[in-house]
Formats: C-alpha cells, structure tokens, sequence
C-alpha cells in the first residue's frame, strides 16, 4: 500500500504515513495500489487499474481490516466449496451466484441418470471456487467488478 499524499510505499496496517503524516485517503496525489502519481480528479489509475474514487479505507484508524472494503477471498473460495454459487453472492455476485448455484444443482441431479452432466457440474464447482477468490481479491484491492465478470 502507499501513501496517497506522497507516494511512500506503507504498511497494511498504517492510518498515517510515517513520511509525510498524512492520513490515508484524505488526498489523492498517488495511487493507493501502485504508488503511481496521478491527478486528484482522475478516477481510475491507469497503471494498476484501480478504482481511486472507491477508496474506502481498508483498514480503519486501529488497525483492524473493514470488511465492507472487501470479502476475505479464502472466505469466498471456501463458502464455493461447500456450495456452488454462494462465494460469488458473498463478492456482491448475486445473479451470477443464483445461475451457478441453480446450474450446478440441476446437472448434479441429472448426473444421478448420466455421467457427462455430473463432469460438467464437478468442472463448475472448481471454476466457482478459483472465480470466487480471484473476484474476492480484485474487490478487496479496489478493483471494479462487473455483476458477471469472472476471474
């Protein structure tokens, strides 16, 4: 993470750079991601990708990470594990969450009769597993996600 107001490159857990004494997030001279100078009125930094107007502070003045800032992505990953679908509801995914949940359930039944649906529903699981994860840290780094974007 770097300062906002000066570019110095900060630990996770800081409220306030060390360099400057700034508070993060109260000026916006620098890319929080990349560290990268960039005009205070731009909205997304264009070396990183990172959407600089949603900076909500991922961690608030004690130190402690807020989750509205992001899902933890292990979290996400291991709620898709135990049921298709339901980590990307998590990331804020519902309509795609609700398709793969309803997708992978009507192919595990029919995987009872045939084996090609059961393959394919095993295939989905793992891809809402990694999807969930990679979606989970795009989030929690500030990045836009699309209500279908995967990966």
């Amino acid at each position: 993470m770097y300062c906002t107001n000066c570019g110095h490159s900060m630990s996770d857990n800081s409220g306030v750079c060390l360099k400057c004494g700034f508070n993060m997030y109260t000026t916006k001279n620098h890319c929080y991601h990349c560290g990268v100078s960039v005009n205070p009125a731009q909205a997304i930094c264009t070396t990183c990708g990172v959407n600089l107007n949603n900076q909500a502070a991922p961690h608030n003045h004690s130190g402690q990470r807020n989750h509205y800032a992001g899902t933890e992505p292990i979290l996400a990953a291991l709620v898709s594990f135990l049921i298709t679908g339901v980590g990307q509801m998590i990331n804020r995914q519902f309509e795609k969450g609700i398709v793969l949940l309803a997708v992978s359930f009507f192919m595990w039944i029919i995987g009872v009769i045939l084996i090609l649906p059961l393959l394919f529903a095993f295939v989905l699981w793992v891809v809402s597993i990694v999807d969930a994860y990679l979606i989970a840290q795009k989030i929690r780094n500030g990045k836009t996600v699309g209500e279908w974007e995967m990966f």
